[in-house]
């Protein structure tokens, strides 16, 4: 991580300037995450974009990794800021079209690691849709691998409040909350609604994917799960 943040602080370059966030419990990284996160340095690189990974390593309350990592992200000349979880696997061009996109936030959908069809997506039953990108917005979809542009997270980091944690002042962007209905309401998920309250859309696309790596890998079909949903909302 120092090499990398030290990169990252110093650059000055006029390249597009990419940070990967990858928050890790136990400090270790999926294979297929390592091989994913190589050979999109490699793609990026062929279309002028610096990637900078920074890894947080060891932090066992994962909210405040995440707010660890917008923060350094925040405090740095980088233009676009993308989690992805250290057990994921994706395409170099996925990558480039989400960070290329104009969308202040762009997620791309991750399969749970369950053998039964089902994404970490909380689907808009008024969703807007973009008809030159077929982009689509959600309601909530975690972080997985999810992309926010300087101006967004701007904004969060004005509109949030401060915290010491660990002796190191910090915005309080992601944290837990709770539904009225008790429910327990995730650090992404309220992310996304705090997105929401600033009057941004939380977008996906249908076309791209992420997939979880566990035991095995899942990979299920996110444009029939979708087409599902909404002919059961119809019923």
């Amino acid at each position: 991580m120092n090499n990398s943040l030290a990169n990252l602080n110093l650059n000055k370059s006029s390249s597009l300037r990419v940070v990967i966030g990858t928050p890790s419990i136990d400090g270790k990284l999926e294979s297929h995450y390592v091989e994913s996160l190589v050979e999109t340095i490699r793609e990026c690189k062929r279309h002028n974009v610096e990637i900078f990974p920074i890894f947080i390593a060891g932090e066992s309350i994962l909210h405040m990794a995440r707010n660890k990592l917008i923060k350094i992200f925040y405090e740095s000349s980088s233009q676009i800021l993308v989690f992805i979880d250290s057990d994921q696997m994706w395409s170099p061009k996925v990558f480039l079209d989400v960070i290329k996109s104009k969308k202040s936030v762009l997620a791309v959908p991750v399969p749970l690691k369950t053998d039964i069809p089902k994404f970490n997506v909380g689907f808009d039953l008024n969703e807007k849709i973009d008809e030159k990108t077929n982009d689509f917005t959600v309601t909530t979809i975690g972080t997985g691998f999810f992309k926010m542009d300087k101006k967004i997270i701007s904004e969060l980091w004005k509109t949030n409040d401060d915290i010491i944690f660990k002796g190191e002042n910090m915005k309080m962007i992601f944290e837990y909350s709770m539904h009225p209905s008790l429910d327990f309401i995730s650090e992404d998920y309220f992310l996304c609604s705090k997105i929401r309250e600033l009057g941004y859309n939380v977008w996906t696309n249908a076309k791209y994917i992420s997939l979880h790596v566990g035991t095995k890998i899942y990979q299920h079909d996110f444009k029939e799960y979708r087409k599902k949903f909404f002919e059961e909302i119809k019923k």
